[in-house]
């Protein structure tokens, strides 16, 4: 498999422990990353799809039309008129 080059944004703390473990004997930054993404993207792989995180979104409806009441429990009602 030909070499791929990439950059990538590493948190701050992720980076401190990736060097602290760096300074142990026969560990390279480019072999604990790697083995890193190889197990974490099989651990995203392997989840159902009831596992995976999906954020929930619902319709808010339509601005009200000219002459509608506004009110709710910390709004007052408002009657434009």
């Amino acid at each position: 498999m030909p070499l791929v080059r990439t950059t990538l944004t590493i948190d701050p703390d992720v980076a401190l422990r990736a060097k602290q473990k760096v300074q142990s004997p026969g560990i390279f930054f480019k072999l604990l990353f790697n083995q890193a993404l190889r197990i974490g993207i099989e651990a995203v792989l392997s989840l159902r799809e009831s596992q995976l995180y999906r954020p929930k979104g619902f319709a808010m409806g339509y601005p009200a039309p000219p002459g509608a009441r506004i009110c709710g429990e910390d709004i007052p009602c408002f009657n434009p008129a």
